[in-house]
């Protein structure tokens, strides 16, 4: 097996099947967020922006949930870039669904901003800090944070610390 790039992004792969093969299944799996009836946003975590930024600190794999879709498997200092479209200005709730095999375990910096904020404005966003459980290999919920998103665009961006390490299926947001 090894780590095959493309355009930036890395897949997993076993060297006995043929490339070709793997970069169609990564195009048949794309994902986007999901718009529940309740109002609940899904954002998987593939969907980052800036994958090919991260260099070798985030892997996006196929995930072997029963959903199946991507994952991402972060590692030391990344930073994972999102953007959502929310209905109205609210407060959520955010969580991940994660994995973690190491009982050492920090958080993950979160900052929002909408989109009416300049990218590079200092002190622009509220930060958060979503805590990052050791869950023995199994998927979890990471505890819920309240976050306020404004209506219209917004960017989230999430900083794990340099000695952390997870995978990372999907973020959801709940409106409170």
């Amino acid at each position: 097996e090894k780590n095959v790039q493309r355009d930036g992004m890395f897949l997993h792969c076993n060297t006995k099947r043929n490339l070709a093969n793997i970069i169609q299944e990564r195009a048949d799996i794309e994902e986007n967020c999901s718009f529940r009836d309740d109002g609940t946003i899904i954002i998987p975590a593939s969907l980052c922006r800036n994958l090919r930024q991260n260099g070798q600190n985030v892997i996006q794999t196929k995930c072997f949930l029963p959903e199946g879709g991507n994952q991402i498997h972060v590692r030391g200092n990344a930073c994972l870039e999102y953007t959502v479209n929310v209905p109205t200005t609210s407060l959520y709730t955010l969580r991940a669904r994660i994995v973690t095999v190491h009982a050492r375990q920090n958080t993950l910096q979160v900052k929002v901003r909408d989109g009416s904020l300049p990218f590079f404005a200092s002190g622009n966003g509220m930060n958060y800090e979503l805590e990052i459980p050791y869950t023995k290999g199994y998927w979890e919920m990471t505890r819920p944070i309240t976050v306020e998103l404004c209506q219209g665009i917004n960017t989230v961006f999430f900083r794990s610390s340099e000695n952390g390490s997870m995978t990372i299926k999907d973020f959801t947001l709940e409106s409170i």
